[in-house]
């Protein structure tokens, strides 16, 4: 009762420790551009080692991003890591004011353990598939790790498997977003910054076979902001289409 009854006073000094490269990192900080909510962004550079680096270990001793602190109003610091947990706390924190709340709607218990359902399946589903190509494709070689074609066959194989559950099982033609409802949720978000990491990476050429898929990312890239927190990633696209160009 004590923390539920200090989490209800907003405002709070928040710091999101994270990097645009990072898709989860990117679904938090989307959420809180999203809601206008207050907070500074600390940039940590994954390629350079800091999160093993103890300054980054004091906020998170798993050494991931993203990772939030709260300061109290006593001073004390609260920490807290993991996207789907940082999103569920700001949501309680701001419930009164976010514009995009990303919660269901309508809620109703099936609804809502439909998208627990997800959630709970997403490190093994979407996230694992995409970001094991990504890393075999750009991460791996960008940090001196050496990459087989084996490991890209198998990445690749991953993300047409998921690609095909994605579509049949998590989209219809009911709505627009994930379980075919109205409005996107935390299961929309997770899913697109995953997805949407393919777009760094000129000549990805499996969103072409999924039209849902394909209508889902042009109704997630409506909402405001996307620019902006999707930046470093059309950076580092022109970035590779320069070099290609080049060869």
């Amino acid at each position: 009762p004590t923390l539920l009854y200090f989490f209800t006073m907003p405002p709070f000094n928040i710091t999101l420790f994270g990097n645009d490269l990072s898709q989860p990192s990117r679904a938090v900080r989307f959420f809180m551009k999203l809601n206008k909510i207050p907070h500074q962004f600390h940039l940590i550079r994954i390629e350079r080692g800091e999160t093993r680096q103890q300054q980054f270990l004091n906020v998170n001793p798993l050494g991931k991003v993203p990772s939030i602190t709260i300061e109290r109003p006593n001073g004390e610091v609260f920490h807290l890591s993991e996207s789907v947990a940082i999103i569920k706390l700001l949501q309680q924190l701001y419930k009164d004011q976010l514009e995009y709340s990303f919660l269901p709607e309508p809620s109703d218990v099936f609804t809502d353990s439909r998208i627990e359902q997800y959630l709970h399946a997403h490190h093994e589903t979407t996230r694992k598939a995409f970001a094991s190509y990504f890393q075999a494709l750009h991460l791996f070689p960008l940090m001196g790790i050496s990459v087989t074609q084996k490991d890209v066959d198998a990445a690749t194989k991953r993300i047409q498997k998921n690609l095909q559950w994605f579509e049949n099982e998590c989209l219809s033609d009911k709505g627009p977003f994930v379980y075919g409802l109205k409005k996107p949720t935390i299961a929309d978000l997770l899913a697109y910054e995953e997805m949407v990491q393919m777009k760094a990476l000129p000549g990805f050429p499996f969103f072409e076979q999924h039209p849902r898929v394909k209508n889902w990312m042009k109704e997630m890239e409506r909402l405001p902001q996307w620019e902006d927190i999707h930046r470093m990633l059309s950076m580092l696209r022109a970035k590779k289409e320069k070099a290609a160009s080049r060869m």
